[in-house]
């Protein structure tokens, strides 16, 4: 059986640096790019670049408190793949801000919340025109803390698509286990289609999940 060699090409960088201000204060940064070129139809050819800058604060003296912004540039040019089918989703360029922010009210409450906003171009695919896709993103949250190292949450997001002119508001819970004094095991349900991450425009995430949260 004899046949025409395939011809693949991928190149793919990745970093993670960051910079301890003080104890207090951190810069963190991500950086990856891909670039792949094939022979084949089964293999799609793009670039894809996430570059992102952030800010973390957590103060010593008031360790309840956790805040963290961030700057994110996010262009791909190949698409995510939407779950159970063989279709991809829409290819961006993107640029996403954000502050995320917890504070522990007592030993049992935390309060949380999320807002983000992301300036987009987007299209079906890179042979297609690109148009605007603005949206906002906000979220708030409580987590009571139970005994024995269970948690449960629960959350009310709303995502706005500007020059689509929707809105979409649902509700996400879940139950957490702490496993190990840094790591926690999530599982949960989340009422919405849409996820936490602008970038994502798949809209697929209604369903359960399950999540591992892990601090260093």
């Amino acid at each position: 059986m004899s046949g025409d060699p395939l011809d693949n090409d991928t190149i793919l960088i990745a970093a993670n640096p960051s910079y301890k201000i003080d104890d207090t204060q951190r810069i963190l940064a991500k950086a990856e790019g891909l670039w792949a070129r094939s022979d084949e139809a089964s293999f799609r050819d793009g670039d894809f670049t996430d570059v992102s800058i952030g800010y973390a604060l957590r103060p010593v003296k008031d360790d309840h408190m956790n805040i963290l912004a961030r700057y994110r540039y996010f262009d791909d040019q190949i698409g995510q793949r939407l779950d159970g089918t063989n279709d991809n989703d829409p290819v961006q360029r993107s640029y996403v801000i954000s502050l995320d922010g917890s504070y522990d009210v007592d030993r049992f409450w935390t309060v949380n919340g999320k807002i983000g906003y992301r300036s987009a171009e987007t299209a079906i695919d890179t042979d297609v025109a690109f148009a605007r896709n603005d949206a906002w993103l906000a979220l708030l949250g409580a987590r009571y803390h139970l005994v024995h190292d269970w948690d449960i949450l629960a959350e009310v997001r709303q995502l706005t698509l500007v020059d689509a002119g929707t809105q979409d508001r649902w509700a996400l819970i879940a139950v957490f286990k702490q496993v190990y004094p840094n790591m926690q095991v999530g599982l949960g349900y989340n009422f919405s289609r849409f996820s936490d991450d602008l970038t994502d425009l798949t809209y697929d995430d209604q369903g359960v999940f399950l999540n591992l949260l892990a601090k260093f």
